[in-house]
């Protein structure tokens, strides 16, 4: 049964741009407990189209939707709250241009936040629960909101602060109700860190769909995948060098997914030998994704980022029965391990990667693809995490 209660969600940019795609499958469970759900965006990202969301669900245009001139004079020209901003800025180690750039534009865009007239609405209605899908972003105003149910769930470029500069996480975690974490490896990197937080932390896995099991090749050619966006952290063209290093079998690699550093994958492929085929799909949407795996046979899913919370990615290609070559970080070591595939060091290098492959492609993968398979059944299912989650979600 529903509860009458309103739950707000902050995102990035979802329903708009063409991220954060997993949010849709989490959003279908927790629609069912609430009378209703809004969601509120902060950016519009790469698309102002918006997605389909259930019908109890509604969304409000981005936050923040003007032009950069417009956001940086109503950031500075305005009556929020300054001292705790500049107390930040002062204690950051190692200053430079770039942790110094980033810390302005968290103090514009969370000043903006602030004063919105749609946020001073929702703080005003009492039952209204404000869930923040990240620990960044929207998050950032949340040492500002006073006696509200507030939670927030984090992942991994949003928890672990040797990777990028974050701020206000004190006042954040003091004035949340409820921390949620992807991964067990999450939650105990942040009761290390913050023991007197430990009281608020829950762990509540993603999820994804049940789509059935995928197929195997069943000619000469060893299929793989990979699929994340290519940017810097996610190091797609490692594969392509370990490729490289591999003559002796013809290899089809498919990379779904786009970036900024796209031109540098695009150079990478060129050295490729004559045995090696590539396909770039670009973005596709959660829906694309799913039907390439249940049309076309996959041997095997590689994630070679340098960071990662609970990688999503791989929990589709597991559904699949998908074995799983990845580095560990993050979370990932709770999806591959010697039963679903193999797990590599962080600082793998293009010949310890092409090993791997080669491993891979010189033995039988029926038990690997059945074991996978198995580990989402038991860990990964969205219907069991999400429908946890969403309980969990309306007793606060």
């Amino acid at each position: 049964m529903k509860e009458n209660k309103k739950l707000i969600l902050f995102t990035g940019s979802y329903p708009f741009g063409k991220g954060e795609g997993f949010i849709g499958s989490e959003l279908k469970y927790i629609s069912k407990e609430f009378e209703s759900v809004e969601i509120i965006p902060v950016y519009y990202g790469e698309s102002r189209k918006p997605r389909q969301v259930p019908g109890n669900v509604s969304y409000s245009e981005p936050l923040l939707k003007e032009n950069m001139p417009v956001l940086l004079l109503k950031g500075i020209f305005n009556r929020s709250p300054v001292i705790p901003f500049l107390k930040e800025v002062s204690s950051i180690r190692n200053i430079n241009c770039s942790s110094l750039l980033r810390w302005f534009k968290i103090f514009i865009g969370t000043r903006i936040l602030l004063q919105h007239p749609k946020l001073k609405t929702l703080f005003n209605e009492k039952k209204n629960i404000f869930y923040f899908y990240w620990g960044t972003g929207a998050s950032y105003i949340i040492p500002f909101i006073q006696n509200k149910s507030i939670i927030v769930r984090l992942h991994g470029s949003d928890l672990y602060e040797e990777s990028n500069p974050l701020f206000l996480r004190h006042m954040i975690f003091s004035q949340a109700n409820r921390i949620v974490f992807v991964s067990d490896f999450g939650m105990q990197y942040f009761t290390a860190k913050y023991p007197e937080f430990s009281h608020k932390t829950f762990l509540f896995k993603l999820g994804t769909e049940d789509f059935g099991k995928g197929s195997a090749s069943n000619d000469s050619t060893f299929r793989i995948v990979s699929c994340s966006s290519v940017i810097e952290l996610k190091r797609v063209w490692l594969i392509s060098q370990a490729l490289s290093l591999i003559t002796d079998r013809h290899i089809l690699w498919t990379h779904i997914g786009d970036g900024p550093l796209r031109n540098k994958l695009e150079q990478e492929i060129k050295t490729l030998p004559s045995n090696i085929s590539v396909r770039l799909t670009g973005h596709l949407s959660i829906e694309n994704i799913i039907a390439f795996y249940q049309t076309y046979p996959v041997d095997l899913f590689i994630n070679v980022s340098s960071t990662e919370g609970l990688p999503v990615s791989v929990m589709e290609a597991i559904s699949f029965g998908i074995p799983v070559i990845a580095t560990n970080v993050g979370g990932t070591r709770e999806i591959v391990d010697h039963e679903t595939g193999l797990l590599l060091q962080k600082e793998t290098g293009k010949t310890e990667l092409a090993e791997a492959i080669k491993k891979m492609i010189n033995i039988d993968l029926t038990d690997y693809r059945k074991s996978a398979r198995l580990r989402w059944e038991q860990d990964f299912s969205a219907s069991d995490n999400y429908g946890n989650f969403a309980k969990f979600l309306k007793t606060i």
